[in-house]
């Protein structure tokens, strides 16, 4: 019997103004000890801390996605320092590259993304990293940076792009892309990840893994996601669920305020087959 934490869940999204606060009320009846909420500019990020005032099981990061990398500004960077300050901001992100839809020049989204990894360095905070289709830059960047703690969220390039990452001691996070027929690469770079660095995530509301794809992701589905990866990787689910909510205890440094949850969550059998 184990327990889990959604280590990337955007209930700050608009998608969930009717769901989220019974979904986070739910969390302890599915093996859920909380989530972590990024933020993809200043509005959500600041979202996302209000979400975690309002719930214990929620905590919050702040960051400027590349997508959104004109709106980062001295003044941005200022409210997120500010924002740092409160306990329950555990990282900042999500922020990185992504040349994949290129809405920004990439030039731009190079010195956001550094601006920001710097900024989690003066903060003392781990970074949760969006890259896409551009692990080459993104590597020569984070090389930077050696003694930051950097969370790869959803790195779906595959086990070449994520070696380099994987041997600076870059985490993981895996989430429904997992599942998916398609997603015969993120397996096989699951094949090649350090066990004491994987995540799990659902990057709700987008992503709902196999059986639930085309469905409002509930957080909780990232049990699917590990059950794929127990058998990718012919570990024992049991065993797996536990090595990975170590992973996210450590990476978001939650040992403290989530352990006294336990008790109030109903544990999952990973080795079961899931139905929720």
């Amino acid at each position: 019997m184990s327990f889990l934490v959604d280590a990337h869940c955007h209930l700050n999204e608009e998608d969930y103004a009717d769901a989220g606060e019974g979904l986070i009320q739910a969390f302890p009846s599915f093996g859920l000890l909380g989530a972590v909420v990024p933020g993809w500019d200043l509005a959500s990020s600041e979202k996302a801390l209000d979400l975690a005032y309002r719930h214990d099981r929620i905590f919050a990061c702040c960051g400027t996605h590349p997508h959104d990398s004109d709106s980062y500004s001295p003044e941005v960077e200022s409210r997120y320092r500010a924002m740092a300050e409160d306990p329950k901001v555990v990282a900042m992100g999500e922020f990185g590259l992504d040349y994949h839809y290129m809405t920004q020049p990439k030039a731009v989204q190079q010195a956001v993304f550094e601006a920001q990894l710097q900024l989690a360095s003066d903060l003392g905070l781990p970074a949760v990293v969006h890259c896409r289709e551009a692990a080459e830059d993104a590597l020569a960047i984070v090389r930077n940076f050696p003694d930051l703690k950097i969370l790869m969220h959803s790195f779906t390039d595959g086990p070449e792009a994520f070696a380099p990452f994987r041997d600076l001691g870059c985490y993981v996070s895996y989430g429904g892309i997992l599942t998916f027929k398609n997603g015969v690469e993120v397996r096989a770079q699951a094949g090649i990840s350090d066990p004491d660095r994987i995540l799990m995530e659902t990057d709700g509301p987008y992503l709902s893994p196999v059986p639930r794809r085309g469905k409002l992701t509930k957080p909780w589905w990232a049990w699917y996601t590990l059950q794929v990866l127990a058998r990718t990787l012919d570990r024992d689910p049991h065993d797996l669920a536990d090595r990975v909510l170590a992973n996210t205890l450590d990476f978001y440094d939650l040992e403290g305020a989530l352990a006294p949850l336990k008790e109030a969550t109903r544990p999952v059998d990973p080795s079961l087959e899931l139905d929720f």
